[in-house]
C-alpha cells in the first residue's frame, strides 16, 4: 500500500486497518517503518501532511522492559521527509517538523512553530503561517488545479495512482511475454543446447533481451511521465512570481503533483540501472521543466519540480541525492522556490538541496 497508493483514502483506510486514529482528510505518503502492533499509538489529525519515509517509533526501552507511548500529528501539522518521531512526542496544529528533524522523547512542537535539527530544539515562530501575531494566514491559492475539493482529491488522485500502477503491471506482463518469445526463437535457432532445461534457457533469454526491453518500457512509462506532467500538472512557478502555483494541500493540483511523483519513482525504477548519469536523464529533465547545462550526470528523475530547476554545466548528482523545490510553507499549504546549481557542482550520498537553496560553480554537497 504504501509503494501503490501513498498520500490517497486506501493509505488511511489501510493504516486505520492497524489501528492508527488518522483523519480521513490526512495525507500520509509513506512510512519508513510501522510496527502494525503499535499502529494503534498513532494519532494523525485533520489535513496534516506527512512527507516521504517518517519514522514513528512508540517503543522505549526502560531497563529490562518496553513501554509504549503515543505519537501525535496535529491538525494542519506538517512531518517533513525522514523525520523522526520518537515515543511520547508530538506535533502541534499548524506545527511543522523539517527533513530529516528528531523530536525527541516526550518533546512536544507548539502549535504554528518548527523544529529543525538532530536533535531538533529550535521553536521559530512560522511566520509564513501567521496574519500579525495571532492568528493563522489564509493564502490565495493560485495556479493550475487551485480549486480545493477532498472529494474531487481523493478521486483525482486514487485514480491517477491506479492508472500507474495497472500501466506497470501492464508493462511487466508485456515484458515477461517478450521474454518468452525471445526464449522460443532462441531455442528454434538453437542457440544453446537442445538438453537444458527451461528454466536455464528463460535466464539465458533474458540475459539476452531483457535489460533492452526493461529499457524499452522504461522510455514507454518516460514518454507518459512526460505526457502527464505537461497536460495535468502544468508549469509550476515560484512563490515569488507574478502569478505563483501555490495550493492547498487538498486541492487537484496537489492530487496531480502526487500522482506524477509516483509516476517518476516508476520511471526511475525500469529505467534507472541502464540509464542513470546519462544523456537520456538530463533529456528527462529538460522535458520535464528544468534547466539542465551539457555534460551533466543525474542519478535519478526525482519529484516532480523540474520546473523550478537549474543545473549548470558538467553538474554530477548521485542517484541519493535530492533536489526539493516545493516547501509546505503554511498551515495546508503547498509552494515553491526555485533551486539553482552552478557549473561543475557535485550532490553526493544521501544529500538533499532544499527550497530556495543556490549552489556556486564547483560546491560540493555531502561526504
Amino acid at each position: 500500500v504504501d509503494g501503490f497508493f501513498r498520500s490517497s483514502l486506501v493509505q488511511n483506510a489501510w493504516l486505520r486497518a492497524l489501528g492508527a486514529d488518522v483523519a480521513w482528510s490526512a495525507n500520509v505518503a509513506f512510512f519508513r517503518d510501522l510496527r502494525g502492533s503499535t499502529a494503534h499509538l498513532v494519532a494523525i489529525g485533520d489535513d496534516a501532511f506527512l512527507a516521504g519515509m517518517p519514522l514513528v517509533c512508540c517503543t522505549l526501552r526502560d531497563g529490562a522492559f518496553l513501554t509504549h507511548r503515543r505519537v501525535e500529528v496535529g491538525p494542519a501539522a506538517y512531518v517533513g521527509f525522514g523525520t523522526t518521531l520518537l515515543p511520547g512526542s508530538s506535533v502541534g496544529r499548524a506545527a511543522a517538523a523539517a527533513d530529516l528533524a528528531v523530536v525527541g522523547i516526550d518533546q512536544t512542537i507548539a502549535p504554528e512553530t518548527s523544529l529543525v535539527g538532530l536533535p531538533g530544539d529550535s521553536a521559530r515562530v512560522l511566520a509564513y503561517r501567521r496574519a500579525g501575531r495571532r492568528t493563522v494566514a489564509a493564502p490565495s491559492f493560485r495556479g493550475r488545479g487551485a480549486k480545493r475539493s477532498l472529494r474531487g482529491y481523493h478521486a483525482a488522485l486514487s485514480s491517477m495512482l491506479l492508472v500507474v500502477v495497472l500501466g506497470e503491471g501492464l508493462a511487466l506482463a508485456v515484458l515477461c511475454l517478450l521474454v518468452d518469445a525471445a526464449r522460443t526463437r532462441l531455442d528454434d535457432e538453437r542457440a544453446w543446447g537442445p538438453t537444458e532445461s527451461r528454466a536455464a534457457s528463460e535466464l539465458r533469454a533474458w540475459a539476452v533481451v531483457g535489460p533492452w526491453l526493461q529499457v524499452l518500457v522504461g522510455l514507454a512509462l518516460a514518454g507518459f511521465g512526460v505526457a502527464q506532467k505537461t497536460l495535468c500538472v502544468g508549469k509550476l512557478r515560484p512563490s515569488d512570481a507574478k502569478d505563483p502555483t501555490v495550493w492547498s494541500t487538498r486541492s487537484i493540483g496537489v492530487a496531480f503533483w502526487l500522482a506524477q511523483f509516483r509516476t517518476n519513482l516508476a520511471i526511475d525504477g525500469w529505467l534507472h540501472g541502464a540509464c542513470a548519469g546519462s544523456a537520456l536523464y538530463s533529456a528527462l529533465w529538460r522535458a520535464m521543466g528544468a534547466t539542465v547545462g551539457p555534460d551533466c550526470r543525474l542519478g535519478r528523475i526525482g519529484p516532480p519540480d523540474h520546473d523550478l530547476l537549474t543545473v549548470g554545466a558538467r553538474c554530477h548528482v548521485e542517484t541519493a541525492g535530492s533536489f526539493y523545490a516545493h516547501d509546505f510553507a503554511g498551515a495546508g499549504t503547498l509552494a515553491f522556490s526555485p533551486v539553482v546549481l552552478g557549473d561543475d557542482c557535485s550532490v553526493r550520498g544521501v544529500s538533499a538541496v532544499l527550497p530556495g537553496a543556490s549552489l556556486a560553480s564547483g560546491a560540493v554537497v555531502g561526504p
